[in-house]
């Protein structure tokens, strides 16, 4: 009960109807440009009606206007407003579950923005939310390895890679976590460590494509040509997705010349 008072008061400025229309609108103008698909006037009209039922009625209905609000704006890629209708459920319910949610919307929110003072705000919001969940189950890994990643780009990252090496210690078979410290590698241009974390990776995951490019890139930057050109094009003749094959032609194009 009481870690369940004490999440529920950490989002108390999100449970309160009367500053959630303030709330939305300023985490809108401070993602400004994130938001990747306008409303028609018909959709600004239906979510004009969701926040007005979401603003009253039995805690039932708050909870399921709330969590329509929270999905149609993640269907938009608005998770900005996304994530003000998902603390506003963890306020009123404050469950592992619900606190994840919001963590998730704060998180993508946060991946999204451009302005580095407004990421860092969503950041911080994320990890308030993660840090709710990780109380209520020390075990939800997910929430862990999310939590990492909005540390290792801000000014603690040894903070982000501390939680990754706990999730991997846990679940050496984390996908995720292992992806995210072969990316690491690869920024800090430990290309030798970033080889070694794909290929562990792709032992387990072979048909990870993500890997295998970035495990193409690092053979790139080793000047290991040949294993490059055999990794990136396993992942063209794997991957449809057209901006990869774009971006795969230009390096072994690259490659060629090499």
């Amino acid at each position: 009960m009481a870690d369940s008072a004490k999440a529920g008061s950490t989002l108390a400025e999100a449970g309160s109807n009367s500053q959630e229309a303030d709330a939305e609108q300023a985490l809108s103008d401070s993602t400004l440009g994130t938001h990747v698909e306008p409303l028609s006037a018909d959709e600004e009209a239906a979510f004009a009606l969701l926040r007005t039922k979401a603003r009253g009625g039995s805690k039932a209905d708050q909870l399921r206007y709330a969590d329509s609000l929270a999905v149609r704006f993640i269907r938009k890629g608005r998770f900005d407003s996304a994530l003000v209708y998902r603390d506003k459920a963890a306020a009123l319910e404050p469950s592992e579950g619900r606190l994840f949610e919001a963590g998730e919307a704060a998180y993508f929110a946060y991946s999204v923005a451009a302005n580095p003072q407004k990421q860092a705000a969503l950041a911080a919001k994320a990890q308030d939310r993660y840090n709710a969940v990780l109380k209520k189950n020390p075990e939800r890994l997910d929430a862990k390895t999310h939590l990492a990643l909005t540390y290792v780009s801000g000014p603690t990252p040894m903070q982000g890679i501390a939680l990754l090496r706990q999730v991997i210690a846990k679940d050496p078979k984390n996908q995720e976590a292992l992806y995210q410290l072969g990316i690491l590698s690869m920024q800090s241009a430990q290309y030798d460590k970033a080889v070694a974390r794909f290929q562990e990776l792709l032992k387990i995951y072979p048909k990870d494509t993500r890997a295998r490019f970035y495990l193409g890139l690092a053979y790139k930057e080793l000047g290991q040509n040949d294993k490059a050109r055999q990794e990136l094009e396993l992942v063209r003749q794997t991957d449809t997705d057209p901006a990869v094959q774009a971006t795969v032609r230009d390096y072994l194009a690259e490659l060629k010349t090499n």
